[in-house]
């Protein structure tokens, strides 16, 4: 299964009415809700006029700015359903309605797609800049409220509306990866120096750049600075950013001659095209959810030939179980769980997002994004004594931009 939003184009006209009149017999025989509402307003065989009026750029009346996108399966190339985000919420969205409008079409329901259109759109919402997303929804909706919910929706209250219907109000905060980073920083910053998992890092990091010519590169998700640091006392031209303020207050307390900005990766990163010859990303994009976005924009702030080069823990071996013989020493792994994505939360530092990845989902969307896979590598982490020296916890990857 793999889902995309897109915009409308002339191709999915046939589609596009298919599943409108699919919608509306459905709304008509078994009286269910059609959502996102603005989807029915125009006649989609008008395919040109509806489109037009499918976004609405300026605020009409009670009516605020908001962009329609389409959930498509690219396997089947099917329209599943739609969603319309508000930009901002007046007084009336804000009581009822929020920033979310979104349905599966009838036959594609209680497949699991409605939680996830929710989370590409949240990932439309963070490009938006909005960092608190307010979904509404029926309480006898059990499956509307169980999407809200498993996309980070917390219950924040609950009325009854003109119908008579009780509505819940949910907020999602999209920042809260970026808050629990700001509250693990200063504990993050001073365990990696004496970690001897991060000595394999920076041993592999190392050896790979060793002298650089003026190269300007962008530490991307920098920490404590580390790594910034090491790339310009090599002869590079380098940027810092990280999304966690406290993060780069900690990298410029301890390397002041380095440069640092703030910059939160799920965003637009605030560079030009083409400004970096190497993006630099250390144990980053396991930390973040929406990864496409951050491999689409890595490849525009890089030159044609430019460098990517990142690493990850090892997700084939990272949320595992160590397995003890006899005497105690731990020789093999086991999982039960790899190909689908998930996450939960680390306690290393206090309470960090951790989303899995197979590792063909990570080399797929670079592929997508346009780069091409030059080298990896999988470094020796454990010392053979205590535990296998045969399974690697790091996985390093450098792409060439094509």
């Amino acid at each position: 299964m793999k889902l995309k939003l897109i915009k409308l184009t002339k191709e999915y006209e046939k589609q596009l009415c298919e599943m409108i009149d699919e919608w509306r017999e459905d709304q008509e025989k078994n009286h269910t809700d059609r959502s996102p509402g603005v989807i029915f307003k125009n006649d989609p065989r008008d395919f040109d006029y509806y489109v037009d009026h499918l976004d609405l750029k300026e605020e009409t009346g009670r009516y605020v700015p908001g962009s329609v996108f389409f959930l498509l399966d690219e396997e089947r190339d099917r329209l599943l359903g739609a969603a319309h985000i508000r930009h901002y919420l007046n007084e009336e969205l804000r009581h009822s309605g929020g920033h979310i409008g979104d349905g599966i079409r009838p036959t594609e329901r209680r497949r699991g797609y409605g939680t996830e259109l929710v989370r590409l759109v949240l990932e439309e919402c963070r490009k938006l800049g909005i960092d608190r997303v307010l979904m509404t929804c029926d309480k006898d909706n059990v499956a509307s409220a169980k999407t809200i919910i498993k996309n980070g929706g917390v219950l924040d209250s609950e009325f009854v509306n003109s119908d008579g219907v009780i509505e819940q109000r949910y907020w999602i905060d999209l920042k809260k990866v970026i808050n629990q980073w700001e509250n693990a920083a200063e504990k993050y910053a001073e365990e990696q120096e004496s970690s001897e998992f991060s000595d394999v890092n920076k041993a592999v990091v190392k050896e790979r750049f060793k002298k650089l010519d003026s190269e300007r590169v962008l530490d991307l998700g920098c920490g404590y600075g580390f790594y910034t640091n090491y790339l310009k006392s090599i002869g590079g031209k380098v940027i810092g950013v990280d999304g966690a303020e406290k993060m780069t207050e900690l990298a410029k307390e301890k390397y002041p001659e380095c440069d640092f900005a703030v910059a939160d990766v799920t965003k637009p990163f605030p560079f030009e095209g083409g400004s970096f010859d190497i993006v630099f990303c250390n144990q980053v994009l396991m930390d973040v959810e929406d990864i496409e976005h951050v491999f689409s924009e890595c490849a525009r702030v890089l030159r044609r030939g430019g460098i990517f080069y990142y690493s990850i823990v090892h997700p084939a071996f990272y949320d595992s179980r160590w397995q003890k013989d006899e005497k105690g020493f731990r020789y093999a792994k086991t999982m039960s769980r790899y190909i689908k994505p998930y996450s939960f939360n680390n306690e290393f530092w206090g309470e960090t997002a951790h989303f899995h990845r197979a590792l063909s989902y990570y080399l797929n969307v670079a592929a997508d994004a346009g780069f091409f896979l030059k080298r990896t590598w999988e470094p020796v982490s454990y010392d053979g004594v205590t535990k296998s020296d045969d399974l690697p916890l790091f996985f390093f990857a450098e792409y060439e931009k094509l």
